[in-house]
C-alpha cells in the first residue's frame, strides 16, 4: 500500500534522466552484454527475452539472467 505523499522512483519527471532509465533503446531479441563485475566472464552475453521498466531478462548460455541499467550494454557486432 502506498502512503500518501510517498514517492517512488517512477514518480520522478520523465523529461530528466532517472536512475531507472537505460542509456540505450532496448528491444526483444537485442544482443547485450553484462558489464561491471560481470565483465570478466566472457559467457555473460545473450539476447533480451523480456523487458520491464527497470529489469531486463537476458537469455545466456548460463540460463536467463536479470540485468539493470547499471550492468547491461548493447553488444556491438564487429565487422
Amino acid at each position: 500500500m502506498k502512503n500518501e505523499g510517498q514517492l517512488t522512483i517512477y514518480d520522478l519527471p520523465k523529461d530528466k534522466p532517472r536512475p531507472c532509465d537505460y542509456k540505450f533503446q532496448r528491444y526483444i531479441g537485442q544482443k547485450v552484454k553484462f558489464v561491471g563485475m560481470y565483465s570478466r566472464h566472457k559467457d555473460w552475453t545473450g539476447h533480451i527475452v523480456e523487458i520491464f521498466p527497470y529489469y531486463t531478462y537476458v537469455k545466456t548460455v548460463k540460463g536467463v539472467l536479470v540485468g539493470t541499467p547499471y550492468d547491461l550494454e548493447p553488444l556491438e557486432v564487429k565487422e
